[in-house]
């Protein structure tokens, strides 16, 4: 099971132009002030939408066999530096956040995010407001969710939970009939700009980065990992001089 699904729901914006999705979008619909008022009071506008969703654990496991099926093989270590890393004619680097360490890469920097897996069954659509989302998973429902910068705290904040339950009840009262299964904390690896291009180490060593996605990296993987093939291809197919400068994708 890949983990995909169509999923329909209602997003709000603080603002009122159409989103440049929208054409992409199945049965895109603009809510009327009444239901946006009802549903989100701070919003000037809102959406209703089909789309595509994916749960991420179910899809990195079934990418991962993917992987394994092909002939991949994974070995498990500890890398301070790419210098560690012989034998090799390429590495392809998606190290999110440990680039902070390994590359001393002072742009990236963590997104610390607080949800909750909540039990609620019958409750099949999605909200978005920009502070509160509830994505319905196979099994459970997400509810988040924060943004905080720079924070390295893996710690379970009662107060954000707290928080987090009771914006996602004034969505809608039907939740107070669910139950928390668990609660997780996580850190997007963000930085200004996400990093996708070729670099030739001092050790003549080359490397396609590919990192600093925040929590965007679900949703642009497919394209990331598709210009990451290409530098890969260029680089197999030219004599790339280790002098030249960093070879830089479209993104």
């Amino acid at each position: 099971m890949s983990g995909f699904t169509f999923l329909h729901g209602d997003e709000y914006d603080p603002n009122e132009p159409i989103p440049f999705w929208a054409p992409i979008m199945k049965h895109f619909t603009v809510l009327t002030p009444e239901e946006v008022k009802r549903r989100s009071p701070k919003a000037k506008a809102g959406y209703f939408f089909t789309t595509y969703y994916v749960q991420p654990t179910l899809y990195m496991d079934h990418l991962m066999k993917k992987f394994l099926e092909n002939g991949g093989k994974i070995e498990g270590r500890k890398v301070d530096s790419f210098d560690q890393i012989t034998g090799y004619d390429l590495i392809i680097n998606c190290t999110g956040l440990n680039a902070h360490s390994v590359l001393k890469d002072k742009d990236l920097h963590p997104i610390r995010g607080q949800i909750i897996r909540y039990k609620c069954d019958g409750f099949m659509h999605f909200y978005n407001d920009g502070d509160t989302y509830i994505l319905p998973n196979r099994d459970f429902l997400v509810i988040g969710g924060t943004k905080d910068r720079h924070k390295w705290e893996t710690e379970i904040d009662d107060n954000v939970a707290k928080k987090l339950l009771e914006n996602a009840f004034k969505t809608d009262p039907q939740l107070k009939n669910g139950q928390i299964l668990s609660h997780h904390i996580g850190l997007r690896p963000a930085r200004s700009e996400i990093r996708i291009e070729a670099e030739s180490l001092p050790s003549g060593q080359m490397v396609v980065h590919n990192y600093g996605h925040g929590g965007s990296g679900i949703c642009l993987h497919w394209g990331c990992a598709l210009e990451v093939a290409n530098l890969v291809e260029n680089i197999r197919h030219s004599s790339y001089n280790s002098s030249s400068r960093p070879v830089s994708s479209k993104l």
